[in-house]
């Protein structure tokens, strides 16, 4: 997280979800955020139908998106998500 700090522009709001509620309930986990006010870490009931779908769409845009691709740039790997994103929107 340190790492993710130091890269990160302070302006910028970064939302961490953790796949483990307990993990969010760790010393070290809940400390670090205090005194960073652009971290946040949304808290979700546990079995939350929302993260299943999260989940599930994250899935499925990894198996039919950019699993075995080969991208040159960043660039090149947000346009596939965009594009993926758009086609979702039409289905």
């Amino acid at each position: 997280m340190e790492q993710l700090k130091s890269s990160s522009p302070t302006n910028q709001e970064i939302q961490i979800i953790v796949a483990s509620y307990l993990t969010l309930k760790t010393a070290k986990v809940t400390d670090w955020p205090r005194n960073k006010p652009n971290f946040n870490f949304p808290r979700a009931p546990t079995y939350s139908s929302w993260l299943n779908s999260l989940e599930s769409w994250l899935k499925e845009f990894t198996d039919k998106s950019i699993r075995r691709g080969s991208f040159h740039s960043a660039k090149e790997l947000v346009k596939k998500i965009y594009l993926f994103i758009e086609r979702c929107n039409h289905c």
